[in-house]
């Protein structure tokens, strides 16, 4: 958990650290959503997790006292992490829906192959069955 708070504190300096640059600041944001996708699928992790944490986060960060002294440094941190969870959220809800089809579309194909399989054996029964049957000339 340690290893996991440091990377978020980390995570938090690099989007500051590129608060100018937009499109690459998304473009992070969206990736650790999508990186977090898998446990959706090994987990249960959902996507109104983002909320929770996003909550927590502004209950924490707006709570310190050198946010509270300024409206300004309230407002923007609200602005932040709010804009953070839903790029988070996008980022993880895309991915998971990818990881959704991926299951369902090898689910498929897996019963596809068992009745193809079925399908055979039945197929060589009934051969077997009618040559032993019907007498060849």
């Amino acid at each position: 958990m340690d290893d996991h708070i440091k990377l978020l504190i980390q995570f938090f300096d690099d989007l500051i650290a590129n608060i100018e640059c937009e499109t690459t600041t998304v473009a992070m944001i969206k990736q650790v959503g999508q990186q977090h996708a898998i446990l959706s699928q090994t987990c249960g992790f959902h996507s109104d997790i983002w909320e929770k944490l996003g909550e927590i986060a502004m209950e924490k960060i707006c709570s310190t006292d050198i946010v509270q002294k300024t409206r300004e440094a309230g407002r923007a941190w609200r602005s932040v992490i709010a804009f953070v969870t839903d790029e988070l959220r996008c980022g993880f809800d895309g991915e998971s829906r990818v990881f959704s089809s991926i299951r369902r579309r090898s689910s498929a194909e897996h019963l596809f192959e068992e009745n193809n399989e079925d399908l055979l054996q039945k197929l060589q029964q009934i051969r077997m069955d009618y040559t032993s049957t019907v007498p060849m000339n």
